[in-house]
């Protein structure tokens, strides 16, 4: 029996395909400026990585104008 993965975007709900050329990966992290100061939110967004697609902090996103929706979210809840 052969094992299917399939993803999802988290914006849109639209399933990767294996010729999908244009997916995301968006996560946060914090971000210390300097010793002492208040840690920073940080989005962090990069081209598809198959290895990256399985955490479970990651976003998956189908293109730009996903990527987008989730940046203006993020800043929205700021």
């Amino acid at each position: 029996m052969a094992w299917a993965e399939t993803f999802h975007c988290d914006v849109c709900n639209k399933e990767k395909s294996e010729e999908a050329e244009d997916w995301w990966l968006a996560w946060t992290e914090t971000l210390s400026p300097a010793e002492g100061e208040r840690e920073q939110p940080v989005v962090k967004v990069t081209p598809w990585n198959g290895f990256l697609a399985h955490s479970a902090d990651v976003q998956h996103l189908c293109g730009a104008r996903c990527v987008h929706t989730i940046m203006d979210r993020w800043m929205l809840a700021k």
